[in-house]
């Protein structure tokens, strides 16, 4: 079983992994609202992704028990 520092060691490299792939794709980029575009994009797909690497994957119902 994971321990919560290396649950949280996981989170963190997902997150700098993600991060330097946009920051990557910015280059370049000069238009301030497509640059807040892709950020805010960016934001909510992590917080999706971050959210359920902290509580666990899926199961296949979602109104099946577990």
């Amino acid at each position: 079983m994971e321990t919560q520092e290396e649950k949280k060691s996981r989170i963190i490299s997902i997150f700098s992994e993600r991060y330097d792939e946009w920051d990557k794709s910015q280059e370049g980029q000069t238009d301030a609202y497509e640059y807040e575009s892709s950020f805010d994009k960016f934001i909510n797909k992590m917080s999706k992704e971050l959210l359920q690497q902290s509580v666990g994957e899926e199961s296949d119902s979602r109104k099946k028990k577990l």
